[in-house]
């Protein structure tokens, strides 16, 4: 496959790559037979290992140090990864704060 530039390489990787390892993660958290506390250590752990064990942080790294030279990429891991990362994280705290259990 050929890419214009960088930045269609990267939103290539961020769409067909890193966000079905997010998704992933969050699936993982979704199993409400768990604790809060359980599924946000685990929320956790699994966000941790993909941006430490595999190649993607390298370039969730590269895009944060250089933000406006991939701009649209930037944008579209805003969309696509962060915000789906932030609603798990609200609905674990919120869900652990209306149980008690935070």
């Amino acid at each position: 496959m050929y890419f214009k530039n960088e930045e269609d390489l990267f939103k290539e990787v961020i769409s067909t790559g890193l966000a079905p390892a997010v998704f992933s993660a969050t699936a993982l958290t979704e199993e409400n037979d768990q604790s809060s506390t359980k599924r946000l250590h685990r929320f956790l752990r699994t966000w941790r290992c993909v941006m430490y064990e595999t190649p993607f942080g390298n370039l969730l790294k590269l895009l944060a140090a250089e933000p406006g030279n991939f701009p649209d990429a930037v944008q579209r891991f805003n969309e696509s990864i962060l915000r789906q990362a932030k609603r798990t994280m609200i609905s674990i705290v919120e869900a652990g704060i209306a149980g008690g259990e935070f």
